[in-house]
This record gives C-alpha cells, structure tokens and sequence, in this order.
C-alpha cells in the first residue's frame, strides 16, 4: 500500500469537509418555512393557519406600499435634483465659456 505523508491526508480530509459544508444547503433547498406553534403545543387548526396567513400577506402589503413610496420620493428627489443642477449649469456657464475662450486667447497668444 502506498504511504503518503500526514499534512497530505489532513489535507484531503480538509477539502471534503469544506466540500460538504458548501454542499449542505443543496440538501435542505431554498424553501422558506415560517414555523408557527401555540404556546400550549396543540395542532394549529386550518382556521388560525388561515389568519395566519392572512396577518403575512397584510405585512407583505404593507411592506410593498411603503417600498413603492420611497421609491417614489426618491425618484422625485432625484429629477429635483437634476432639475436644479440643469438651472444651476445654465446660470453659470455663460461665465465658464468666458473663462475659457479667454484662457485659449492667452495660450495662443503666447505662442507664436
């Protein structure tokens, strides 16, 4: 039988166990429970699951709504913004052309 050295066998050993950990979530999926239990450990009967259930898509709702609002203030936020750099852009570039074309005036004059 072929003998290698310690570090080789640790180290192959080492590389499975990061392989199953990285393998691990392949085996339990992606699929998100939400466990609810009574605090006196009975069966929760369809009609507490169906409010339940209800009580989620309420939060959801609620959630979404706020999302789109402040998407919302943002967006307008943002064409404010831009709004007042475009006038600010406006106010001042007639005097930055100036500058400018002035600044090319003395370059080419003074070189021959």
């Amino acid at each position: 039988m072929l003998e290698y050295a310690r570090w080789k066998y640790l180290l192959v050993a080492g590389v499975l166990v990061l392989a199953l950990l990285f393998a691990l979530p392949n085996v339990f999926g992606e699929d998100p429970a939400l466990q609810v239990a009574r605090k006196d450990h009975n069966p929760i009967t369809a009609d507490a699951a169906q409010c339940a259930e209800t009580v989620r898509e309420q939060a959801a709702r609620q959630v979404m709504t706020a999302t789109r609002e402040q998407a919302a203030r943002t967006v307008e936020d943002a064409r404010q913004q831009a709004a007042q750099t475009r006038e600010l852009a406006r106010q001042r570039m007639p005097a930055l052309v100036s500058r400018v074309v002035g600044m090319i005036r003395q370059l080419e004059g003074e070189d021959p």
